[in-house]
């Protein structure tokens, strides 16, 4: 995390597999949680389609092993030619 960006690949996506990178938007301060975002393309499967990516690190509740962010959510918005639309959102925590 110490360049604050990180490589993203999102593989069989209704029949797509997307690839690109994600940066921090914003670095955590004492008001300010960590976010991050960015656009992937499609790299296979159906072409001319992009996934736009943002989130959020989190501090987990009383019950989380890891200190500080272990975990992570944030939405994912596809776009692509022929009207194509998409959304969702995803989740995870560190093990």
């Amino acid at each position: 995390f110490s360049n604050r960006t990180g490589m993203v690949n999102i593989t069989g996506l209704d029949g797509s597999n997307y690839a690109g990178t994600a940066a921090f938007a914003s670095w955590p301060t004492a008001s300010t949680t960590p976010t991050f975002g960015g656009v992937l393309n499609a790299v296979s499967g159906t072409t001319g389609r992009t996934a736009t990516l943002n989130g959020s690190f989190f501090q987990g509740g009383p019950t989380n092993t890891t200190p500080l962010y272990g975990e992570m959510g944030g939405s994912l918005i596809l776009n692509g030619t022929g009207g194509y639309l998409g959304s969702g959102i995803f989740a995870a925590r560190k093990p």
